[in-house]
């Protein structure tokens, strides 16, 4: 991870440097994704189905779950007062600019004007009437220690984690989660059959990340 977050952070040398500009290692793993998926899809002529952006865009839209609730007005979501998670979702193509968007999207008033938009009748009914699509969603769940006895989100500790493995997924969807003893990462990552093949053989994600597959089901 290391080796990632600087090979991906801007470079001093770059017409664009600002020495106030960063990238956190989740943003340098979201482009490693987000870039694997995409070369796989073009490789293997994925068609683009429904919900995803259309050819004629040249862009790859991309959402990611990020925890806005110590950041929601007065602190109503902190210290469980909320279960589950407050994501606003937002769009990027780059590591640098996963940043940028991310601190854009949880600043408080943003967080605020979501909040008011969800709650507003004129929005939400009939129901079904907010949804969201993107060509790759992705959830980092690195920062909590999914095994440990402390995690708790407002309802109790949970008794057991998995890695969502065995579950039915769309594809170009992701999970981030980080085994908190050995400092290990892992990514589940999935893609249309047709790209299969090539998202693992793909040589950037084989530079930074070792394929693991699941044994089958006794």
């Amino acid at each position: 991870m290391e080796r990632l977050k600087s090979d991906f952070s801007p470079s001093a040398s770059s017409n664009e440097y600002k020495s106030d500009l960063w990238i956190s290692s989740g943003d340098a793993l979201a482009t490693l994704i987000c870039g694997a998926i995409t070369r796989a899809r073009e490789s293997g002529n994925v068609a683009r189905l429904e919900g995803r952006s259309s050819v004629e865009s040249q862009t790859e839209y991309i959402m990611m779950a990020a925890d806005g609730r110590d950041r929601a007005p007065q602190g109503n979501m902190s210290n469980g007062q909320y279960f589950g998670n407050f994501n606003p979702l937002w769009t990027s193509r780059i590591a640098l600019a996963f940043r940028k968007a991310l601190s854009l999207d949880l600043t408080p008033q943003v967080i605020a004007d979501k909040i008011s938009f969800l709650e507003d009748p004129r929005n939400t009914k009939p129901h079904g009437r907010i949804g969201f699509s993107a060509d790759i969603i992705l959830t980092n769940w690195c920062r909590f220690d999914l095994q440990g006895p402390k995690l708790d989100f407002g309802w109790g500790k949970p008794f057991r984690s998995t890695d969502g493995g065995g579950s039915i997924f769309p594809p170009g969807y992701s999970i981030m989660t980080q085994e908190k003893d050995s400092g290990d990462v892992f990514v589940m990552m999935t893609v249309e059959l047709g790209g299969a093949e090539a998202l693992q053989a793909d040589l950037l994600l084989n530079n930074y990340a070792t394929l693991v597959l699941d044994s089958p089901a006794s």
